[in-house]
């Protein structure tokens, strides 16, 4: 997957930073839900950026370890593991910010900026599989992440055939608008889109969105998320549309069934993979090719 995602987590982090994968050359299969690990990975990378503005060295290390306690004794972990190490060498955070940095909602960035969501969900999701989350960091010099991630409790051989990669449609300059309030999912589905070849306008709100779409330049997509503040997706296409009626949307949304949304062609549920997300903007993209 880390293979996989390589050019993706690039993008992420920006033209003054680098990235250095150091993987374990025999794992084990881990527990753990594929699509939500790599949204955890993208997340912690967004962190690593936002902590290196002047660039650095995001390093990725997994490896497979045998845990007799020892090692994390705080939380009585034993057994085999799976360990994904995340560091950069950012401006690192003080031992107050260290202690908070799970808590749901906790951010240090400014309003706008950021929900504050990007630890605290990977803590969850390494909880849900039941493994462990540990931070490590030190003003100046740094910030480490490390995941634990149980083995898989069947007794599974790893298939040593790479996964199959996304198929990255040929973009022909297509244009697509990304609404989310959320700083992090808006910067993940654009790095993702950027990645495929795409031309991104990200847009934190409705009527920043609206004002772009009110532009002469093409829009050949538009993604928005459902959830919003100021605005509903569904209301914002609503009146996207009476300037753009035939620009295809692509609703982002982490509820079960929106009523709102059960006559619409393209809804993406949360928690989504990169797959996912090319393949069903490709489709839209169709519309209007």
């Amino acid at each position: 997957m880390l293979r996989g995602s390589e050019k993706l987590l690039l993008t992420t982090l920006g033209g003054y930073s680098s990235l250095a994968l150091q993987l374990e050359h025999s794992p084990t299969v881990a527990f753990v839900d594929t699509a939500q690990l790599e949204h955890a990975i993208l997340n912690l990378i967004i962190n690593a950026r936002d902590a290196m503005p002047h660039g650095g060295v995001v390093t990725i290390r997994t490896a497979n370890v045998d845990l007799q306690g020892a090692e994390i004794a705080t939380e009585g972990l034993t057994g085999k593991f799976v360990r994904i190490i995340v560091s950069d060498t950012g401006t690192g955070m003080p031992e107050s910010v260290r202690l908070q940095a799970f808590e749901p909602f906790f951010t240090t960035k400014d309003v706008g900026e950021g929900a504050g969501l990007g630890l605290s969900q990977v803590y969850g999701l390494v909880q849900q599989s039941g493994g462990v989350t540990k931070i490590e960091s030190q003003i100046g010099r740094g910030t480490t992440v490390v995941v634990y991630l149980p083995h898989s409790p069947r007794d599974a051989i790893y298939d040593q055939t790479p996964l199959p990669q996304p198929t990255i449609p040929v973009s022909h300059g297509r244009r697509i608008l990304v609404l989310d309030d959320d700083r992090q999912v808006r910067e993940t589905v654009a790095a993702i889109l950027d990645t495929a070849g795409y031309t991104v306008v990200s847009c934190a709100s409705a009527r920043q969105a609206l004002h772009e779409i009110g532009k002469t330049k093409p829009i050949d997509l538009m993604i928005v998320d459902y959830a919003m503040p100021d605005m509903r997706g569904d209301e914002f296409a609503a009146e996207a549309r009476l300037q753009r009626p035939t620009v295809p949307v692509l609703f982002i949304t982490g509820y079960a069934e929106p009523t709102s949304l059960q006559s619409e062609r393209f809804v993406l549920r949360k928690p989504s993979n990169v797959a996912a997300l090319i393949s069903i903007t490709e489709d839209a993209i169709q519309l209007v090719a």
